[in-house]
């Protein structure tokens, strides 16, 4: 606090020293560009020693004032947030365009944090086109709970993404007397018993065997792309023949490899139960098949 006190009697005292310069350069008089000369690079001395350090990705902070600038970046450094730019005024289209260069290094952290300013409207459009988040307001501590909100919304919302892109693991069961095709592709009903029956999973047998890959997923006549535990389904699975490579009754998987069966349990709080319990099913199947480390 008392760090912060200095330097806002600092800019108190550049303030006053500035309008000094400018009364005194009205009123000519003998040795005055001399004194006005070393009152200016007085002022401009003392503005350059409240200088915040930056890095190159980061937030970007604005401020009303130089104390309060320093407030705001002390409290970020010590909540291990990093800076990209530091500066007092309205935001402007030059800061989003700052944190719109800051984004492609780190888009889950970057952002305009604008502490008692204003924003400009031309700067406000492009914030809104661009998808630049600020977060604006006049309590200090508020201001930082939002930002560490956002992040975590950020990164949440990205684990969902990769998520999406992943093989999921599922347990399915072929349900007696819904044989619709033996093949080419057989379509047949199953029940989902666990985890998400997606289109273009492979199939796995008990003996961990691909046996063919799920082309397409109706329910009730409808195409639908993912299935969910207690959903029964229609399902055209490409490569098998029904009563050879797979029979009524028989409890399959979907096939999920090492890499994403790893991935998947780092997201797993984002994973459903059943899923996580298909998933040990599955590595349990790979390890009696395939490897006894498998998925370590």
């Amino acid at each position: 606090m008392k760090k912060i006190l200095n330097t806002f009697f600092k800019y108190v005292l550049c303030l006053f020293l500035l309008f000094l310069t400018v009364s005194l350069s009205q009123k000519p008089s003998n040795g005055i560009p001399l004194k006005l000369n070393l009152l200016e690079a007085k002022v401009i001395e003392d503005l350059q020693a409240v200088k915040i350090e930056t890095e190159g990705s980061g937030i970007v902070l604005k401020s009303d004032a130089l104390g309060s600038l320093e407030a705001v970046a002390g409290l970020a450094k010590n909540m291990g947030i990093k800076i990209r730019k530091a500066d007092i005024g309205d935001v402007s289209r030059k800061d989003v365009v700052e944190a719109e260069n800051a984004s492609q290094e780190d888009p889950l952290t970057s952002a305009i944090i604008a502490f008692h300013v204003n924003i400009l409207p031309d700067a406000e459009k492009l914030a809104g086109d661009n998808k630049i988040k600020i977060i604006q307001g006049k309590i200090i501590y508020k201001l930082f709970e939002e930002y560490r909100e956002w992040v975590q919304e950020r990164r949440q919302h990205q684990k969902k993404l990769q998520l999406e892109k992943l093989n999921r693991g599922c347990k399915f069961t072929i349900l007696p007397n819904y044989v619709f095709r033996q093949s080419k592709p057989a379509v047949v009903g199953v029940e989902i018993l666990g985890g998400i029956l997606k289109s273009g999973s492979e199939v796995l047998n008990q003996d961990a065997k691909v046996v063919g890959t799920v082309k397409g997923i109706q329910d009730k006549g409808e195409n639908i792309s993912v299935a969910t535990k207690g959903q029964q389904v229609a399902v055209s699975i490409d490569g098998p023949t029904v009563g050879r490579q797979i029979k009524e009754k028989d409890v399959l998987f979907t096939r999920v490899i090492e890499s994403e069966y790893k991935k998947l349990k780092e997201f797993k709080e984002l994973v459903e139960p059943d899923e996580l319990e298909v998933l040990e099913e599955l590595k349990q199947l790979m390890r009696d098949n395939v490897r006894k480390t498998w998925g370590m």
